[in-house]
C-alpha cells in the first residue's frame, strides 16, 4: 500500500521524489555508457550502440511492468 504525504511534508516530500529521479537518472547514464564503453573497447562501436539501446529499451520494459504492477496493487 502506498502512503501519503501530509500537507505539512510536502516540500520534504517534493525533495525527496526530485533527488531520487535525479539519482536514478544519473544511475542509468552511468550503467548505459559503461556498457556501450566496454563493448566498444571489446567489439565495434556499431555493435555498442546496439547494445546500449538494447539496454536501455529493456530498461524502460521492466519500468512499465513495474508501474502496472504497482497500480494493480493500489487498485
Amino acid at each position: 500500500m502506498l502512503s501519503t504525504v501530509k500537507p505539512a511534508s510536502a516540500g520534504a516530500g517534493s525533495g525527496m521524489y526530485g533527488t531520487t529521479a535525479q539519482i536514478a537518472n544519473a544511475a542509468g547514464v552511468v550503467a548505459i555508457g559503461a556498457v556501450f564503453f566496454a563493448m566498444e573497447a571489446a567489439h565495434s562501436a556499431q555493435l555498442a550502440l546496439f547494445a546500449a539501446c538494447a539496454l536501455f529499451a529493456l530498461s524502460i520494459g521492466i519500468c512499465a511492468v513495474f508501474l502496472s504492477w504497482m497500480r494493480r496493487a493500489t487498485a
